[in-house]
């Protein structure tokens, strides 16, 4: 485990080292005196990569379930194989828009692109990208009509080049039968399956991002069986009724857990009958 105190040199916190002190300072103390150990029960990751990630720091791994986010309401599956390519998210430097853009350029006219969001970047990468009819800066939109939007599309492009702890942007796309092209980075790798639900490529990589579209571009029958199976994907692991179950299960084995403890210990639980009403 690194030292937090790494975070005060960058000022991790608000881009301030004297803010990020007391953080730091919190975060060592619960550390050293194993809070969030000896006061938590479970934790929940939402991803494979976050539970490895709080294992390596050194959180116990019996300590955490993996959970995946969810997708409610249902947003419905798209018809039809979709006009566009389509980013969805921040437009921020760590989220790749650049990248994206600079494979975009080397695509032919036919290629459209949409990119939904709003973000620090778009006002200069608009005004780059002005007189390429193909790319199409769309802003921030109500989520209804977000979701139309990824039903729109050939497919969702997820360009991140920084560790998502989920990306829920993917599994919004499953949700409406729209396949998934994203960076091979996180869980972003875990979520979208190679060649099944979607594609990867090399994160920050605008060549191999460019040669992973056109093959994508280039098969709309193969995709469109791929969105189909990303659709069953949502139905079968990203649904409010699967995750409800999960959630659940989960506090059913804490209370199990937490019974097994007090009895170790001689703390006789009561049966319901012996609890005075309130």
């Amino acid at each position: 485990m690194g030292s937090y105190w790494q975070g005060v040199a960058h000022g991790c916190y608000r881009n301030s080292a004297l803010s990020t002190t007391p953080v730091a300072l919190m975060l060592t103390v619960h550390r050293e005196g194993k809070t969030w150990i000896r006061m938590v029960d479970q934790y929940i990751a939402p991803s494979a990569f976050a539970r490895n990630q709080f294992v390596k720091a050194g959180f116990p791994a019996s300590h955490i379930t993996l959970k995946p986010n969810f997708v409610d309401p249902d947003p419905g599956a798209r018809v039809g194989t979709g006009s566009y390519a389509l980013c969805i998210g921040r437009v921020s430097p760590e989220k790749g828009v650049e990248t994206l853009l600079r494979a975009w350029r080397q695509l032919p006219k036919t290629y459209t692109l949409r990119i939904l969001g709003e973000g620090p970047l778009r006002a200069r990468l608009q005004a780059e990208s002005e007189g390429l009819t193909n790319i199409k800066f769309m802003g921030w939109l109500p989520h209804d009509q977000a979701m139309e939007v990824v039903k729109g599309a050939r497919f969702l492009i997820f360009p991140s080049e920084l560790y998502e702890t989920f990306g829920l942007g993917i599994v919004e796309a499953f949700a409406c039968g729209v396949p998934a092209v994203v960076s091979r980075l996180g869980a972003m790798q875990e979520i979208v399956q190679e060649g099944h639900t979607g594609f990867l490529f090399q994160p920050g990589d605008a060549d191999d991002l460019a040669r992973t579209v056109v093959s994508a571009w280039n098969q709309p029958e193969h995709m469109l069986r791929l969105g189909a199976q990303a659709r069953l994907e949502y139905e079968t692991k990203y649904t409010a009724a699967v995750n409800y179950r999960q959630l659940i299960d989960i506090y059913q084995q804490v209370i199990a857990k937490r019974a097994l403890t007090r009895e170790s210990l001689g703390m006789r639980i009561p049966a319901a009958e012996e609890v005075p009403p309130a």
